[in-house]
Parts: C-alpha cells; structure tokens; sequence
C-alpha cells in the first residue's frame, strides 16, 4: 500500500473510530447492492475473451453524527486472456454532515463539480444556505484504472458557486505533473416560462487561452403532445484526462474520433394518439481542420406504447448518416415485452448499408436480445446475446449472464 493509501484508510478509518466512541455501540443500518456479470465474447481476431466482473456497493447509515460511509469497487478477471484478478476501488468516503446544512466528504469519491467526473482521493466541503446559495470547495488526487494510465503527480482542486440555476466555478488539473488546465466555468439553468427553458455552460482554460467547451440548449413544449430540444455546443476533448481520447455521446464517435469540434443536435417527440409517438433527431458535426470534415446523421421513427393493455412497446426507425468517412442508410427496431411478473424480454435491432471510403460497400448488423427473470423481490438475472456484423470484423458474438441483488438492514427500507 502506498503513502497516499495509507492515508486514505487512516483517515477513514479514524472518522469511524470517532463517529462510534462518543457514544454507545449502535449497529448502523445499511445499504447495498452487487452485480455480477460474466460475458464470453468471440474475437475472431485473437483468443476469445471472457471477463467477469463483480461490482458492490454498500452504503453504511447513521453513524454517529448521521454521518454515512459509502463504499463501491469491483473485483474482475478475464477467464480468456488469463491474468490475475483485479480490483479497482471508485468509492470510499465518509460523509459528515455539519451544521446550517454544511457538510464534509473525506475519502475517495466522484468529483462532478465541472464538466468532468473524476475518481478522485479528495476531501470536499458543502454548503447550501437558507436562500439557495450552495457553494464547493474540494482538493484531492484523481486515479484512474485504464491499463497503462501514468499515476504520477496528479492534482484537482477547485471550487463552484450555485444560486438560482446560475453558476460559476473553477477548476485546476495536474496529470503526472504537466498542468492539463486551470479553468473557469459558469453558466446557468433558466425556466422562462412553463412551455420554454435554456440552458447556456461555457469552459475556458485560463492556464492555456482556450475555450474548451460552449453550450446553448433550448427546451420547448408548446403543448403536451410536443417536446422540441435544440442544442448548439463547441467541444475541445484535446485535454482530455488520462488514456481516454472521446467525450461525449458514443454517437459522434461515428463522425470524429478526437479534434475540436462544433455540433448542432435538435430532436422532436409527437404524440400522435395515446399509442403512438413521432420522434425525429438530427445532428451535424463541424470538425475544426482543414477540409471538408462535416457529418450529418437523421434518424425518423415511430414508439408504439401499449404497456398497460398488452405490455408491450416497440419501435423503429430509419437512419442516415453522410460524413466524410462516407454514407449509410440503415433501419433500427427494438421491443419490449412484459409476460408476467417473474419474466420480461427486450431486443433491439440495426441494420445498415455502409459505403465506406475505405471499406467500400457492405452490410452491417447488430441483433440484441436480453431476457430478464425475477429471482426475489430483490433479486433479478439477466441473460443476453449479442450478435454483430459490421465494416471492422467479420463477426462479434457475445453471451451475456448478469445477476443483480438488493440488501438492506435497519430503519431505512
């Protein structure tokens, strides 16, 4: 264990000395839940892969103090590729609440204070006054678990203010000792009225003079049967922390793989009857280089819902993508079928034509099915299969078994 370990656990571990000893052995009541998933995957590239992974998270409540200990990690090993087994902790942090709505988090936890989340040893103090004014302070180190991810001298540190869905913020970034950004944030959340509400979050990296992200969203709902969004957003993801090259939606990954960005996304949702629904999305990307790098992406669809008279919802859609790397046209279906309390099955399936500049022209497919079996009250498992055929392999088959269970002690059920 390292120093910085160390002192992580110490630390922990002295909160909860201090939140038991002042006053009579109580056992805390608790919070938990584990998933296990085990996946056997055919790569027709190499030998096959077959990763096993194990998450909990258990949430310990009224320690002394009302402060609570939140606990989350997985225990994984890939039976194909061999290896040994692994474990990556995410969470373990105590909180303690403080007076006039302040409180103090100490341990390792998510940091979502700014445009990023991050896996961070930290110590973070909150505060929401009486009149809606909530200001954030935190300091720690941010870790990551992607394989061959420099763990040097890292860094975060920063602070938000938030009050009346305006807010303003600052953040500092240090990976393995180059400075990655000092930036500053703000922005803010507006309802104009009941059918109209904005949203406007501006980034700029102070340290290094560039504007890593702007954003403008419109909501309108100018009836009930209508929902409009619209959203405009410059993207810079060159700064991006640690082995991770994409932000985003995975669905520009169909456009660009890195290098800034300005996008346009509009979506619309009809209802038609009580059974049927309209939904259309568009978007455009912008890549900032030289050459005509745009891509265009529509999808037109149809939501049949009939949950409550057969427990049944489907839809489909057709797709249409033109970006540089060239054109596909293609259909997407999906279902979801309720037969009794005990079994539900969901599918989803994409067919597409690609005429790719480099690939040529060829099929593409991907067929999902995923059957879930209520085991307890609590407790359900899930079998899936996962079958593609798509321009980069010839085939990728996957079985999916995954088993989830709720627990609980105490007052709070």
């Amino acid at each position: 264990m390292g120093i910085r370990e160390g002192l992580l656990a110490l630390s922990l571990g002295a909160g909860l000395v201090a939140s038991q000893s002042l006053a009579a052995v109580k056992i805390p009541s608790y919070e938990g839940e584990v998933e296990t998933q085990i996946e056997i995957r055919e790569d027709v590239r190499s030998d096959d892969s077959i990763p096993f992974d194990t998450y909990l998270k258990i949430d310990l409540k009224d320690l002394k103090g009302n402060s609570d200990l939140y606990f989350y990690g997985k225990l994984w090993k890939d039976f194909g590729y061999g290896g040994t087994w692994e474990a990556d902790l995410y969470q373990l942090y105590l909180d303690v609440p403080l007076n006039q709505g302040a409180k103090l988090t100490v341990g390792r936890q998510f940091i979502s204070e700014g445009f990023e989340t991050f896996v961070s040893d930290a110590l973070k103090f909150e505060q929401k006054l009486e009149n809606g004014f909530r200001y954030t302070f935190y300091i720690g180190k941010p870790r990551f678990f992607e394989p061959n991810t420099p763990d040097g001298d890292d860094f975060l540190a920063g602070f938000k203010f938030d009050y009346k869905g305006f807010f303003l913020g600052f953040q500092h970034l240090r990976n393995d000792g180059r400075l990655v950004k000092s930036s500053v944030s703000f922005g803010n959340y507006s309802y104009v009225s009941e059918e109209f509400s904005y949203y406007t979050r501006f980034e700029v990296d102070t340290a290094h003079g560039e504007l890593l992200e702007a954003n403008l969203g419109l909501n309108y709902f100018p009836t009930r049967k209508l929902r409009l969004t619209t959203s405009v957003e410059y993207v810079d993801p060159t700064y991006t922390y640690g082995d991770g090259l994409y932000r985003g939606e995975p669905i520009f990954y169909l456009f660009s793989p890195q290098g800034r960005e300005l996008r346009f996304t509009q979506s619309l949702y009809y209802d038609v009857t009580d059974e049927w629904q309209l939904f259309e999305s568009y978007t455009a990307v912008d890549l900032q280089r030289e050459g005509k790098d745009n891509g265009h992406l529509l999808k037109v669809g149809l939501i049949r819902d009939r949950w409550f008279e057969e427990g049944l919802r489907w839809y489909g859609a057709f797709l249409y993508q033109n970006s540089w790397t060239g054109i596909l046209r293609g259909v997407e279906l999906g279902f979801t079928k309720w037969f009794c309390e005990k079994f539900t099955l969901r599918g989803t399936a994409d067919i597409a034509r690609y005429d790719k500049l480099i690939y040529g022209k060829q099929w593409a497919n991907a067929f999902y099915l995923r059957g879930t079996y209520q085991v307890g009250e609590f407790s359900n498992l899930e079998l899936g299969v996962d079958l593609r055929k798509n321009e980069d392999f010839e085939r990728d088959t996957r079985l999916i078994l995954r088993y989830n269970y709720l627990f609980w002690s105490g007052d709070r059920k």
